[in-house]
C-alpha cells in the first residue's frame, strides 16, 4: 500500500476524525498528491515557503511605502 493510500484509509476511514471534516482533509490530501507529481522531494511544502517568501516580501514593501506616506503627511503638514 502506498504512503497516499495509508494517509487516505487513516484520515478518512478512521473514526477519530470527525465526519464533517473529511472533506478537507480529502482535499489536503489531493493537494498535497498534485504538488508532489509536480516536485518529488518537497510536495506542498515547496511552494508554502515560496508563498511564505512572497508574504515577507509584501510585508516589506507595505512598510516602506507606509514610512513614504508618513514623510510626505510630515512634509505636507510642515512646509
Amino acid at each position: 500500500m502506498s504512503e497516499t493510500h495509508c494517509l487516505t484509509y487513516l484520515l478518512l476511514d478512521d473514526q477519530r476524525l470527525p465526519t464533517h471534516l473529511r472533506a478537507e482533509a480529502a482535499d489536503s490530501l489531493y493537494f498535497e498528491a498534485q504538488c508532489r507529481l509536480e516536485d518529488r522531494v518537497y510536495g506542498c511544502v515547496g511552494l508554502i515557503f515560496l508563498l511564505q517568501q512572497q508574504i515577507h516580501a509584501a510585508e516589506s514593501q507595505l512598510i516602506k511605502t507606509q514610512a513614504e506616506i508618513a514623510v510626505m503627511k510630515s512634509q505636507v503638514q510642515h512646509p
